[in-house]
């Protein structure tokens, strides 16, 4: 009996137990999850460096640098102190760069914007927009009709000739699309001038009337060309003359806040609209820096126009005249403001032909819709 209990449980022990648990295990967990691991993560692998590809050709500042006909594009950066522009990540910016070429056909007259610095950033910014507008996009707009606002607020317009992007009527897009991980650029053939006042804003007018969308924009002056056109001399030629002014540009928002009747009164006594443009137009360049509370500044027709500063940092020029944005020109500013600067009559005067045009004629149109 103890020989029969020992010899046989021991060879069902060891043996069946063995041949079960190395051979099946080791298939499956060698064979398939090798399969499933190895190859799809590789696929995935190879395609993200390729999205981020771009950030190794650097930023816009390292592309310009680097694209060898766009040296004195970072000369004027450094210069004018908006290198960080082109540097930072927090805004993809579009950058119509010119080339060494055009800056060398215009030197003497660029050289003369070192001192001044206001139109010279402008001018920077005036190559700037922000968002990526690569070169087909660019081409639709050209297709479209539609307009860009530079960092500096002014239009860019776009046309196809020839088959090539032509901006602004001066300079011609010849390469596209270098890609930084910040933005795009492309080349230009021209450094493009700031538009004069009047410039500014017909093409803005051009552009909403093409949109249909007057009533919803705050830099729709639709209503003060059709006045400035009204106007004609001397009006027409003091905003695209050399000055420098600025002028407190009404939006058509501001115009539709004139109780009824007043807007079509004065657009019918042109004396009277000269006197209310007047005192709208101040002849030195005021820049977002100038407006600080108490500075004063003396209009076309002698009005003084005082700035007020509210506690949540609203700037206004005069009573509820609010500065809503700063656009530079090459001759000068617009100040777009929110209602129209409508000055009082002098008091005690009694003289029927006072220098106060503008205050006569709101006060007339005042009168028209009672009458």
């Amino acid at each position: 009996p103890m020989a029969e209990e020992t010899e046989e449980p021991m060879a069902e022990e060891t043996e069946e137990p063995m041949a079960e648990e190395t051979e099946e295990p080791m298939a499956e967990e060698t064979e398939e999850p090798m399969a499933e691991e190895t190859e799809e993560p590789m696929d995935e692998a190879t395609e993200e460096p390729m999205v981020d590809s771009e950030a190794a050709l650097g930023n816009l500042r390292d592309v310009t640098d680097g694209a060898g006909d766009l040296n004195f594009f970072g000369t004027a950066v450094d210069t004018f102190a908006v290198g960080d522009l082109l540097t930072q990540e927090d805004q993809p910016l579009t950058v119509f760069v010119p080339n060494d070429d055009a800056f060398n056909a215009r030197l003497s007259e660029l050289m003369e914007l070192a001192n001044d610095p206001v139109v010279g950033v402008a001018t920077l910014q005036h190559h700037i927009v922000a968002g990526v507008y690569t070169a087909e996009d660019v081409v639709a707009l050209a297709e479209s009709g539609d307009a860009l606002i530079t960092l500096a607020g002014t239009p860019l317009t776009f046309e196809l000739v020839d088959g090539n992007v032509v901006i602004n009527g001066t300079a011609t897009i010849y390469e596209a699309d270098l890609a930084a991980s910040n933005g795009v650029v492309h080349k230009i053939d021209a450094v493009m001038s700031l538009p004069s006042v009047l410039d500014v804003i017909t093409v803005y007018n051009a552009d909403v009337a093409e949109e249909g969308e007057e009533e919803d924009l705050e830099t729709d002056f639709t209503t003060l060309v059709t006045a400035v056109e009204t106007a004609g001399e001397p009006v027409t030629s003091l905003l695209a003359g050399e000055g420098p002014f600025t002028v407190f540009a009404p939006s058509d928002a501001a115009f539709n806040n004139l109780p009824p009747g007043v807007l079509e009164a004065v657009l019918n006594s042109p004396p009277s609209l000269v006197g209310v443009l007047g005192a709208h137009v101040v002849e030195q360049r005021i820049t977002a820096e100038d407006l600080v509370d108490g500075a004063t500044f003396n209009t076309f027709i002698g009005f003084p126009l005082t700035v007020s500063v509210d506690e949540d940092g609203n700037v206004f020029v005069f009573e509820n005249v609010k500065v809503v944005s700063v656009i530079t020109a090459a001759n000068g500013n617009i100040i777009v403001v929110d209602n129209v600067i409508v000055p009082p009559r002098p008091e005690g005067t009694g003289d029927e032909d006072a220098e106060a045009p503008a205050a006569e004629a709101t006060e007339e149109a005042t009168e028209t819709p009672s009458e």
